[in-house]
């Protein structure tokens, strides 16, 4: 009779009929986890650039956040000192299976379809039924938001609002509200200014597939039609549809194809998509010329195509300043702003606006999220990889050294 198979210690594999010490690549751990630092380390399956913090979702369906954490936004319950190392969001009732962060604080979609948040909740973005700047003993850990129809499909996190997809048939919105960017058709003037439970955004129909939002706009993407529906502040032109003057009433960005997805930066005026025809395309905000080598401006209301790739992207990312986009052969390009090596450049180039490839990681990138002004990327091992500011710890790497080279998030 054949022996049993080996049983090894720290997700390790047996060779022969011994096991391995340590690992020197990924075959020399178990499934769904890659080797990285001579340890093994379990997959992660999303990873979520935000406000000077990260967060991953792993294969179990935990949660990791590192960064900074003065607004409890890394969810522990507490708001201790950064964490320069990934910890884990506590209290979470079920699997994580998408996340969304704002300025402080943040949001995970679960697998029964509920939304829970943690972090500031000052203008509402919580969706608890609360207002909070954290100033009094009350601490945010996790929490289920209320009033939400289920099962929550998608989520996107602008700067102090959210906004979910219900059951890919109608949109709802928390949080900030000062500029329209709920939808409901009105902005809030009082103070807060924020709607501290889930409202409908009026007039968004079809198979709504993905949702974002950035700092006073939000967008709903429809599959059945490719259509992006925009709302909320147009300073910058953000919304897409050729005007700057702020509007109440649903929006259509005008990309001039139907559209494969929509992306926005959480903290900005930027917002990016991929067409049909396979390019990118990005409107709003050009101050760190974010909308490509062709749009030589301040900002544009119409979205600008993206020229420069050298082949059409699969995924796309859009941050404060700075798009990413991952390219059908793997490899990963940035643009725009670069202050703090965002873009993946070295960081004496302030901007630029033809992409550029991201070097320096191992691995093939599945996912690119770009945040205010650090980048992070899931690789096809499962591991992750950031790079630019890393003032409070957001890059994962324990230090709290800007790299315009992503580094290795290690530390679970």
């Amino acid at each position: 009779m054949a022996p049993a198979p080996q049983v090894c210690p720290n997700e390790l594999v047996c060779s022969a009929t011994a096991c391995k010490t340590s690992c020197t690549s990924d075959s020399d751990c178990l499934p769904s986890y890659f080797c990285g630092g001579g340890s093994c380390h379990q997959a992660a399956i999303v990873v979520a650039a935000g406000t000077e913090f990260s967060c991953a979702i792993l294969h179990d369906g935990t949660v990791r956040c590192w960064g900074v954490n003065f607004n409890e936004q890394l969810g522990t319950g507490s708001s201790a000192a950064s964490g320069l190392v990934p910890v884990q969001v506590t209290g979470l009732p079920a699997a994580a299976t998408a996340l969304a962060l704002g300025a402080d604080f943040g949001c995970a979609l679960l697998s029964d379809g509920s939304v829970w948040c943690w972090g500031n909740d000052g203008a509402g973005e919580l969706g608890n039924g609360m207002f909070s700047t954290l100033s009094g003993p009350a601490g945010y850990a996790p929490a289920k938001v209320k009033s939400l129809g289920s099962p929550v499909t998608a989520i996107g996190a602008g700067y102090y609002h959210v906004c979910a997809a219900v059951n890919q048939a109608s949109v709802w919105c928390w949080g900030d509200n000062g500029a329209a960017q709920l939808g409901t058709g009105t902005a809030t003037t009082t103070s807060p200014d924020g709607v501290n439970l889930p409202v409908q955004a009026a007039g968004v129909t079809g198979k709504i597939t993905s949702v974002a939002a950035n700092e006073e706009s939000s967008y709903a993407f429809n599959s059945n039609d490719g259509l992006i529906a925009s709302w909320g502040g147009s300073e910058s032109g953000q919304l897409g549809n050729g005007s700057t003057s702020p509007t109440t009433l649903i929006q259509y960005v005008g990309v001039g194809v139907s559209a494969l997805n929509v992306s926005a930066g959480t903290f900005g005026y930027l917002a990016c998509a991929i067409g049909s025809d396979g390019a990118a395309y990005c409107w709003g905000d050009d101050s760190e010329d974010a909308l490509g080598p062709g749009a030589p401006i301040e900002f544009d209301p119409n979205p600008v195509k993206i020229t420069g790739l050298p082949s059409t992207p699969t995924v796309i990312s859009a941050g404060a300043e700075t798009v990413c986009a991952i390219l059908h052969n793997g490899a990963l390009y940035c643009w725009g702003g670069n202050g703090e090596g965002q873009a993946g450049q070295p960081s004496s180039t302030l901007s630029f606006a033809t992409p550029a490839q991201v070097t320096g990681f191992v691995g093939t990138p599945t996912s690119v999220s770009s945040g205010y002004s650090h980048t992070c990327a899931l690789m096809s091992d499962g591991s992750v990889w950031c790079w630019g500011d890393d003032n409070f710890g957001e890059l994962g790497d324990g230090q709290t050294e800007n790299s315009p080279t992503p580094v290795e998030v290690l530390g679970w």
